[in-house]
């Protein structure tokens, strides 16, 4: 069982046509408590615009919470078509991702107040403060809704995409699943 997958992004997550969402790219992960680690003291493994605080500052320090960060990340970019850390440069993006707080999404007034809560715990730079376990967000993400009733109450925001199937803003062209491969 893999306690850290440590590179998730949506490259790494692939929707087939049933609906089903695999987790895919295990190369970085670490099994619970194994002798065997990749990670060596100064070393930064995964991708840094989803990388969590705490894989940034000690990447043997981060538990599977560094995942839900990195879900928050995905999340967030897959309802406002932006990730909410922004850089020019690999020292600005780490910054921003150390000590300031995420960017809103551009459209957050015509998210649910849920799921805009849920983004930011995903997304909190402490992980205590995170949700502990993808099974509570799944809970919470389960009282959203995905028949479209629970998106505060303006579905015209929203359109159901074609290829995954899940509701996402109508004024995105794409969804996480159209836009395959990416960083």
């Amino acid at each position: 069982r893999w306690s850290l997958h440590h590179d998730l992004k949506p490259g790494n997550i692939l929707i087939d046509r049933s609906g089903a969402t695999k987790v895919t790219d295990f190369g970085l992960a670490r099994v619970p408590e194994s002798s065997f680690h990749l990670t060596m003291t100064g070393a930064f493994l995964g991708t840094p615009y989803y990388a969590s605080p705490e894989q940034i500052r000690d990447p043997r320090a981060a538990d599977r919470r560094a995942d839900i960060f990195s879900f928050g990340v995905i999340l967030h970019e897959m309802l406002a078509g932006e990730r909410p850390f922004q850089g020019d440069t690999i020292g600005v993006l780490v910054h921003k991702v150390l000590d300031e707080a995420p960017s809103p999404a551009p459209n957050a007034a015509d998210l649910p107040p849920a799921l805009r809560e849920l983004v930011a715990t995903c997304l909190e730079k402490d992980p205590g403060a995170r949700p502990q376990a993808f099974r509570e967000i799944l809970a919470r993400l389960d009282a959203v809704g995905r028949d479209g009733e629970a998106l505060g109450g303006d579905e015209a925001a929203y359109r159901r995409c074609d290829d995954c199937g899940l509701w996402v803003p109508a004024s995105l062209a794409t969804c996480l699943y159209d836009r395959g491969g990416g960083e």
